[in-house]
């Protein structure tokens, strides 16, 4: 028979071993969690492949899709349009900031392999937003449930994975925006200074604008060759760039076309982008608008962006060849 003092070693080694697989159970089942329960809910690399983004919820669905344009990423509200039944263009500060918060929102594991049925505790059978992302790796579909009722957080699922997840709220109530809310609240997303030449054809005459620099390096404006009122030119062109954009309901019911094929005027901008680039906008503005006399009909580059223009930012883009001419 053992004695007590031969027991004694034998009794340690056996805790001792219960206690490192315990530890290392732990410390095994920590390093794997989060990899788990939480990870980015967008690839950070896929933004650069970013095609459209679609949002569906109770107050709509409209799409905001890429529209490649000449002028690069320096002008990125004439890149990012939305469709609703036209074409807008967005605003380009803003639609940054939402895929800034879109790409750095990480999601955590709430509950995996659900029985069927569990997604109607998590409002996610009856979505209140859903949120399809389209890049060059085809589509992924988020779905919004019901907030938590303790945590600032609410649940989703997404199209490629099991389960059921949880984001911040504040991605939420940012998706969960009208349209309107991303509209490019001005005529022109890009500084008047960029611009170096401008046509006007109006009704009666028509002429053309263009900065020149002399040797002393001191830029100036001529008006079909001739020397300009550069202050007037520039205090013009100011005004021009800080008019607002409306679209009213109206616009949906048509008419618009034929408003614009016969217009009041016609002014072509040509400029430099920060990178070197040119590009050039025109701006039409054609008949009054039906059922709203005080409204003009008016577009962006032919009939890609339609809007309304009204009496008194009318008047600020009519001119007079004279206006412009030196005193």
């Amino acid at each position: 028979m053992l004695g007590k003092r031969s027991l004694f070693p034998l009794f340690f080694f056996v805790c001792a071993f219960g206690v490192w697989q315990l530890s290392s159970h732990i410390r095994h089942s920590g390093s794997h969690e989060p990899s788990v329960s939480e990870r980015s809910l967008f690839a950070p690399e896929s933004v650069k492949d970013l095609k459209s983004i679609d949002i569906h919820h109770s107050q709509g669905r409209y799409s905001f899709f890429f529209a490649s344009d000449k002028e690069g990423s320096a002008l990125a509200g004439f890149q990012w349009r939305v469709t609703m039944p036209h074409q807008k263009s967005l605003d380009g500060h803003l639609i940054a900031q939402t895929l800034r918060l879109l790409f750095a929102t990480r999601i955590r594991g709430v509950s995996q392999g659900l029985p069927s049925g569990s997604f109607v505790d998590y409002g996610l059978e009856d979505p209140s937003l859903v949120l399809t992302i389209t890049s060059a790796d085809g589509q992924r579909e988020v779905s919004f449930g019901k907030p938590n009722p303790y945590l600032d957080v609410r649940y989703v699922s997404l199209s490629d994975l099991p389960g059921v997840w949880s984001v911040p709220e504040s991605l939420y109530t940012t998706l969960r925006r009208q349209a309107e809310d991303f509209y490019q609240k001005e005529l022109f997303s890009f500084s008047w200074e960029l611009v170096d030449k401008v046509t006007f054809i109006g009704a009666s005459e028509s002429f053309h604008l263009s900065k020149r620099s002399n040797k002393a390096e001191t830029q100036g404006w001529e008006i079909d060759g001739s020397p300009a009122d550069t202050v007037f030119v520039e205090n013009y062109l100011q005004s021009l760039f800080s008019l607002p954009l409306r679209y009213p309901e109206v616009l949906r019911e048509g008419g618009w076309r034929a408003a614009l094929h016969s217009p009041l005027v016609q002014l072509v901008l040509s400029a430099r982008s920060e990178n070197g680039t040119r590009f050039s906008k025109t701006l039409i503005v054609g008949g009054e608008v039906a059922n709203s006399p005080r409204l003009y009909y008016a577009s962006l580059n032919g009939e890609d962006i339609v809007f309304a223009f009204s009496e008194q930012s009318l008047r600020r883009v009519m001119a007079r060849k004279e206006m412009f001419l030196l005193p």
